[in-house]
C-alpha cells in the first residue's frame, strides 16, 4: 500500500541556525541523516571511530577551512566585501559574511567534537588494552611459581 509506513515519523521545527549546525555535524560524521538523528536522541553522543580515513577527512575539512577564511580575509582587505563563496554546511553561495561565519563556526565545532571523541575512544581503548596486558602479566607470574 502506497503512503503507509511501517514505523511512524518524527518531525519537529528548528530555526535556520540550528538546521545549519545539524547539516554540519551530520556532514562531518558520515553517516546518514537518520542515523545521525537516531544515534543523537538514543545515545547523546555521536562517535565516529575505527577508520584513519575518517580523521584523515576531519583534518582536511579543518585545513580547507583555514585556506578559505584566508581568502576571505584577503578579498576583505583588497576589495572590503568577499566573493560569493560555498558554503560547508549545505554547498549554497553566500556573499553575507555572517551566514558563512556561522556556517564555518558549526562546521568547526563538529569537527573539532568528532575528533575529540575520536581521541575520547582511543584513550578508553588503550586503557583496556593496558589493563588486559596487567591481568595477562599477573596471571603468567602466578603459573610460573607453581
Amino acid at each position: 500500500m502506497s503512503g503507509v509506513h511501517k514505523n511512524p515519523t518524527i518531525s519537529f521545527r528548528i530555526s535556520d541556525y540550528e538546521r545549519r549546525e545539524i547539516e554540519a555535524r551530520i556532514k562531518e560524521s558520515g553517516m546518514m541523516k537518520k542515523t545521525f538523528f537516531t544515534r543523537s536522541c538514543i545515545y547523546g553522543r555521536i562517535c565516529v571511530v575505527g577508520k584513519k580515513e575518517t580523521v584523515y577527512m576531519l583534518v582536511q575539512t579543518l585545513e580547507k577551512m583555514q585556506a578559505d577564511i584566508h581568502k576571505m580575509y584577503d578579498e576583505i582587505i583588497e576589495t572590503g566585501q568577499i566573493k560569493e563563496k560555498e558554503s560547508p554546511v549545505d554547498g549554497e553561495a553566500y556573499t553575507d559574511i555572517e551566514e558563512l561565519q556561522h556556517d564555518y563556526l558549526a562546521n568547526r565545532t563538529g569537527t573539532v567534537e568528532q575528533m575529540d571523541v575520536n581521541v575520547e575512544a582511543m584513550a578508553r581503548d588503550l586503557q583496556e588494552i593496558l589493563r588486559i596486558g596487567a591481568e595477562q602479566k599477573r596471571l603468567w607470574e602466578v603459573y610460573e611459581r607453581r
